[in-house]
């Protein structure tokens, strides 16, 4: 907020210094050089599935009671910035879902050619929704129970000439005919759940599942997608991404009577998608970012997935000067990038990469 007075004023129609990584311009329209600045609704989540190898239809599913924020924020070439806040009045109806204490920093990057998403959060109390497992009066708390999740994943956009995710994510690019893209790329995950008491919940129907305090994996593995954005009525846009993973992962549990583990490949899946208008000064569109990991242990086959939801009114500035010289270090880093990638293309294609 405190940015918005060094925005300059001007009509948005001059272009960015440099179209460093040069696209197709017929396929989708850069604002390098513009300010994107975003006022957003956004919910972070974890969510822990839990079903008994033993008895498949013994499962349960551990939700936090974490807030939905409103925020404000800019992004400017690759560099975001967002900054929300649990209002109470937002968040009112939620009181009968005890109290989640975390901390949660999803970050994720849209260059040009590569996404990077990367998560590092704890969140400890969860509840069991009523409408979750019947018949529950109210929802199950379980205030001890705490997960810990680091990692992340790295995707390579092979028609990133056609297809932008900056402009179906972020919003500071237009995506002007519908294009897709395969993704190649690589993911390492770290998961610690555990529980002062067992995280199998205290209800009926529960009793002879086999009660364990602590879950631990660790797994990396190589990971295949694809993504389209497809435009119609010029202005309108739908976008999936879908990629899946295939991780070696290492896991243990921790009963009352040992540790067990076990070594496994195991898939991933994880995907956004996303759906608005887009006009030439400003946007509106609902994201959703999903990252699912799977693993088994011994007793349980085991789910972790972490994501957002956002809904978000984007309107793009053009940098004023004092913004511009405040950017100075971003567009350093931008740019080496881009003469780095030059030097390497031209050994590769030196005929047809930079046209």
């Amino acid at each position: 907020m405190v940015c918005i007075g060094i925005f300059s004023q001007l009509p948005l129609c001059a272009q960015a210094p440099v179209d460093s990584f040069p696209h197709d311009p017929s396929y989708y329209k850069t604002y390098e050089g513009f300010l994107a600045g975003r006022v957003y609704l956004s919910r972070k989540y974890t969510t822990l599935l839990m079903k008994s190898r033993q008895a498949p239809e013994a499962s349960f599913r551990y939700r936090p009671n974490s807030d939905l924020t409103l925020g404000v924020g800019g992004t400017y070439n690759w560099l975001t910035i967002n900054l929300g806040f649990g209002f109470d009045f937002l968040n009112q109806h939620r009181s009968n879902r005890g109290e989640t204490k975390y901390f949660d920093l999803q970050t994720h990057l849209y260059g040009r050619r590569v996404l990077l998403d990367l998560y590092a959060q704890r969140y400890e109390g969860f509840f069991i929704s009523e409408t979750d497992k019947q018949p529950l009066p109210e929802p199950y708390l379980k205030g001890d129970l705490a997960t810990t999740q680091l990692g992340f994943s790295y995707q390579y956009m092979l028609n990133w000439k056609r297809f932008s995710a900056r402009a179906a994510m972020l919003q500071s690019e237009r995506q002007l005919k519908p294009a897709g893209t395969l993704l190649l790329g690589t993911n390492m995950n770290y998961v610690n759940v555990h529980a002062d008491s067992s995280i199998v919940p205290s209800l009926p129907g529960y009793e002879n599942l086999s009660p364990l305090s602590r879950l631990f994996t660790v797994e990396f593995g190589p990971s295949l997608g694809y993504a389209y954005n497809y435009v119609f009525l010029e202005r309108v846009f739908l976008m999936g991404m879908l990629t899946g993973h295939l991780n070696m992962n290492y896991v243990a549990e921790y009963t009352p009577t040992g540790k067990n583990t076990r070594f496994g490949l195991n898939p991933d899946l994880s995907y956004k998608l996303a759906a608005g208008f887009s006009q030439k000064r400003w946007s509106i569109a609902f994201t959703w970012t999903d990252a699912r990991l799977f693993f088994k242990s011994q007793h349980y086959n085991n789910s972790l997935g972490a994501g957002s939801f956002r809904l978000a009114w984007v309107y793009r500035f053009i940098a004023g000067p004092k913004l511009l010289k405040t950017m100075e270090p971003v567009d350093r880093i931008y740019y080496k990038g881009y003469e780095r990638y030059k030097r390497l293309s031209s050994k590769l294609k030196p005929s047809s990469l930079l046209k």
